[in-house]
């Protein structure tokens, strides 16, 4: 038990740490733990341990198999909070894999079950539901419907951490570059650089630079080359090999 609770802990905290590129590094050591965890006869650590490696999964750009296990967690997780954490990463697994309507009925339970429960956990609350929902329906193809919802009010709770409010301000730029406001989409992207820089977390600051380009808010996605190459020159070359690619999505 303590060396798989320590090979997911070690996975899941590379999984914040690392850029895109060297993602599949944290998904191999939350699998080396679903090995464990498997033949434990532990139905709780099981399910914790599917939905780290579901979602490392699903950073490192392996969604078919991330939905896979985050499916088999939810219906695992005995606790409203763990299948709260789990229903969120299989809703943002299946957007990103683009199937609406696998991403609709796993919203639709996340949001049913936000309505039953306080949500309290990392995951499981009204900050990260509405996240996830924006970013869920942008991966689906429905933008529009998207920028209802980053008009309508904002939430009135806090993230759970800090790197979901940098999540947050790079969606929420993204979305707001889609209805065409510009001045709106710089101030989050911008909002969310600094924070990332600060923070240490370069997939975030690429999640920006991509979202920059597309923009193309060139100013904004220099500043993020910039920022990448300041963690780069402090965390050292090794460590964020080839993080000036921003091809593949993250968290």
């Amino acid at each position: 038990m303590l060396l798989a609770q320590g090979r997911v802990a070690l996975g899941v905290s590379l999984g914040t740490v690392l850029p895109e590129e060297r993602l599949a590094t944290a998904a191999r050591w939350t699998g080396k733990a679903l090995l464990i965890a498997q033949r434990l006869g532990d139905t709780e650590f099981l399910a914790h341990t599917l939905r780290m490696h579901g979602n490392e999964l699903r950073k490192a750009g392996h969604e078919p198999a991330a939905v896979a296990r985050l499916e088999q967690a939810a219906e695992l997780t005995p606790d409203a909070t763990g299948q709260g954490t789990a229903l969120a990463l299989l809703s943002r697994a299946t957007g990103e894999l683009g199937a609406p309507d696998r991403f609709d009925h796993a919203i639709g339970r996340y949001r049913d079950l936000l309505d039953q429960h306080p949500g309290d956990g990392m995951l499981f609350n009204p900050f990260t539901f509405r996240e996830i929902e924006l970013r869920g329906l942008m991966a689906t193809g429905r933008a529009d419907q998207a920028v209802r919802v980053v008009d309508a009010a904002q939430v009135d709770a806090a993230p759970a951490a800090p790197q979901w409010h940098i999540i947050e301000r790079v969606t929420a730029g993204q979305v707001l570059l889609e209805a065409g406001e510009r001045h709106g989409a710089e101030e989050a992207l911008r909002t969310a650089l600094q924070a990332a820089e600060a923070q240490r977390l370069p997939h975030q600051i690429q999640r920006a630079i991509r979202a920059a380009r597309v923009g193309p808010l060139e100013t904004v996605g220099a500043d993020g080359e910039a920022a990448l190459q300041r963690l780069r020159d402090l965390l050292g070359q090794s460590a964020l090999t080839g993080a000036d690619s921003v091809s593949r999505p993250a968290q």
